[in-house]
């Protein structure tokens, strides 16, 4: 109990990583309008642990409602993915511009978060591609800028990630990228690569269109198959739960009925009377 109040403690003398943790260098550098991508994540962690336990509850101990809610949340959270899906295809401006914002955000702290660093570098050297458009928008990091009030080194340059690699050399060469956009632009192409990524990402789709199809069915045929899953055994459940059928009860024994008796034996027995 001692070791939780300490590390609640931010306000004490802790380590950095007290004050500044993953989750709050992923906070800082990839907000956008005010969001908080920690809080997604939260959500999705959330609703995936509510969904396991409906699922394997109402598996172990054949509850219907539970396995109805599983089956339920799996259709629904597919149907808002297939929507998704669709309403990005027809507002494919709105969706490139939010990307176009959230990557030259990243580009801003780009030398704020080791991680955030290395991920546009991997990006950028996959896809040969430099900045969110184009290599000017590295103008927009404070240590990259080409104003003249930057003292920086790296003024008016790029990282190494966006220079085109040279065969030759065995070793990265870090400072490939330094004073290359106070360079004349017809000399960047054999130096630096000038697709912006968001117009390689664009390239990259058409060429690739094949393999994302068949990893959205995969994926598709994956969610479904359980609540297909839940169905069957909540039908097989209920047919299991129902009472066994039963015949009609009659009695073990036919009950004796009194003789009936004839009209000729009522007639003889009545000119006997007195």
């Amino acid at each position: 109990m001692a070791g939780l109040s300490w590390k609640l403690d931010s306000g004490g003398s802790g380590s950095p990583a007290a004050h500044q943790g993953v989750l709050s260098d992923l906070t800082k550098v990839t907000r956008l309008h005010g969001f908080d991508p920690v809080v997604l994540v939260l959500v999705v962690g959330g609703v995936m642990f509510v969904l396991g336990f409906a699922g394997c509850v109402g598996a172990l101990r054949e509850n219907i409602c539970l396995l109805k809610f599983f089956c339920g949340a799996i259709v629904l959270i597919f149907t808002l993915e297939l929507a998704a899906a669709v309403l990005a295809f027809l507002f494919q401006d709105w969706v490139r511009d939010r990307f176009k914002e959230f990557f030259e955000n990243n580009i801003k702290s780009y030398r704020d978060d080791i991680d955030l660093q290395n991920l546009i570098d991997s990006l950028q050297k996959i896809n040969h591609c430099c900045g969110a458009q184009g290599p000017d928008d590295w103008d927009l990091n404070i240590y990259f800028n080409c104003s003249t009030e930057s003292k920086s080194r790296e003024k008016c340059g790029v990282p190494f990630s966006c220079c085109v690699p040279d065969p030759a050399q065995k070793v990265v060469n870090t400072q490939c990228g330094y004073d290359i956009r106070a360079q004349k632009k017809n000399r960047w192409d054999n130096l630096i690569f000038t697709k912006g990524c968001i117009p390689a990402l664009e390239a990259w789709l058409p060429r690739n269109i094949y393999i994302v199809a068949g990893a959205f069915i995969a994926i598709s045929l994956l969610q479904e198959e359980q609540p297909v899953a839940a169905s069957w055994w909540g039908l097989g459940t209920r047919v299991d739960q129902q009472p066994p059928y039963q015949l009609p009860r009659y009695p073990k024994f036919p009950v004796p009925q009194p003789p009936s008796c004839s009209p000729s034996i009522l007639l003889a027995v009545q000119g006997q009377g007195p």
